[in-house]
């Protein structure tokens, strides 16, 4: 259902979303600040050699193949 209210009709001045504008970014800054001070630092891992890479996908690949049945042999 639409309902298209003439703007002359309305019982008061209707700011559409600049209202809320401020709400929404208060709250999303006081969420933002929080999660950063849960963060910790990532160490990045050593590089992989290409051999390295190639095991790990080709094992990935069986175990899924292994569980997985709708996967076609063919």
């Amino acid at each position: 259902m639409i309902r298209e209210v003439p703007r002359e009709l309305w019982l008061y001045p209707d700011r559409g979303m600049m209202k809320w504008l401020g709400f929404f970014m208060s709250d999303h800054t006081n969420y933002m600040e929080q999660e950063g001070s849960r963060e910790r630092p990532v160490t990045p891992l050593p590089p992989m050699s290409a051999s390295d890479i190639d095991q790990q996908l080709q094992t990935s690949w069986e175990r899924t193949k292994k569980s997985n049945p709708s996967i076609d042999d063919g």
